[in-house]
């Protein structure tokens, strides 16, 4: 093999492709990005045999062929290039020479015949969305995925087609995150469940643009692919809770709250709960027009209040302080409704208008 291509665009590729690279594994291959050399492009993938992610990117291939190279020792090797273009050169013992400007390497590879084929997904069971809003429905529901292995089924996203629009739910037993978004063109019924390590890496490979991002499922593997740059996925097998039956249907109290200052007042508890985050919930005290945000810990105590429109009645409530400040962060807007029962009941966050989105919190029981 051998091939010229300019070492940014090589680094940008070999950024986005080592997300699927495990940082280690018993077995060598994997910890490996595969190389291939065909007509005038350079494909470059990743496989940890449960995410693969492969990149295309223009080349002069003066050979064709392809190597297996270390990812961590490829990647570093490239980030530190001079700018300009790069000869990537592998003989028959698959030792591979790099060369930019005064810059030249020389490092072992391994066969690239020892590398997992990336499954195939061949289906006509497709969405498209822009790639912005992907993002956002990932970014709005991922602070809600289990991280308990015991249930699997929970470590996961659910994506729901149905109706024109696309759910995605994310529950773990304290909260729960639904974001909803309108579909262009009927699409199949469908849903399937993406691992929350695969959505965590799409989080940061998706682009922030309206570029068309398609997403292709089968019973066992997804296919995302945007521009030059191919996912695919395990899906996480099982049946997802039924979402639908835990999300509360009566309240005793509605308020409309500024997320900002809601969630600024929050904030102001996190000195004292640097050691005991699970052990001291914040407790709310909903009293007519004010809501008093209180917190007793080792290390001390603190009071404080948001003003909100009258909204009729009084509740005390407990949260453990991380759960709700991860669902007023993902909210992403100027003002949510917040729904109570009683002091046993999730709470419910929604937006003021619409239905984009819900979430839902489960309280501390307080002591006596």
């Amino acid at each position: 093999m051998k091939i010229y291509c300019d070492n940014i665009t090589l680094s940008d590729a070999l950024g986005i492709v080592s997300k699927a690279v495990p940082s280690k594994s018993s077995v060598q291959i994997l910890e490996c990005v595969k190389l291939e050399a065909k007509g005038n492009e350079l494909t470059i993938s990743a496989n940890n045999l449960e995410l693969a992610i492969e990149c295309k990117i223009q080349a002069d291939v003066a050979k064709e062929g392809s190597i297996a190279l270390s990812a961590k020792t490829f990647y570093e090797i490239v980030r530190k290039l001079p700018l300009g273009e790069v000869l990537i050169e592998a003989d028959e013992n698959y030792r591979a020479t790099i060369i930019c400007q005064k810059s030249e390497y020389r490092i072992m590879g391994l066969s690239s015949d020892e590398f997992p084929q990336i499954p195939e997904v061949v289906s006509e069971r497709c969405v498209n969305i822009a790639s912005s809003t992907l993002k956002s429905l990932i970014r709005q529901t991922s602070f809600a995925i289990s991280q308990n292995e015991t249930r699997q089924v929970l470590c996961g996203s659910l994506f729901e087609i149905k109706n024109e629009k696309i759910k995605v739910v994310s529950v773990d037993g304290f909260k729960m995150a639904l974001r909803c978004e309108e579909l262009k063109g009927k699409v199949e019924e469908e849903k399937f469940i993406i691992p929350g390590r695969t959505l965590s890496e799409l989080l940061k490979i998706l682009p922030d643009n309206e570029e068309e991002v398609s997403i292709c499922y089968t019973g066992n593997h997804a296919l995302i692919r945007f521009l030059n740059t191919k996912i695919v996925t395990r899906l996480i097998e099982g049946e997802f809770l039924n979402y639908e039956k835990i999300i509360p249907t009566e309240k005793s109290i509605s308020i409309t709250v500024s997320v900002k200052e809601f969630l600024s007042s929050i904030e102001r508890a996190e000195p004292l709960l640097t050691s005991d985050t699970s052990k001291n919930p914040v407790i709310l005290h909903i009293k007519y027009d004010k809501i008093n945000i209180q917190c007793s810990t080792s290390m001390g105590q603190v009071n404080d209040f948001v003003e909100i429109p009258d909204c009729g009645g009084e509740l005390k409530i407990g949260f453990n302080h991380k759960f709700l400040h991860d669902a007023l962060k993902a909210a992403e807007c100027e003002s949510i409704i917040m729904e109570f029962n009683t002091a046993l009941c999730p709470l419910v966050i929604k937006p003021v208008e619409g239905d984009s989105f819900l979430f839902m919190v489960l309280p501390v029981r307080l002591a006596s």
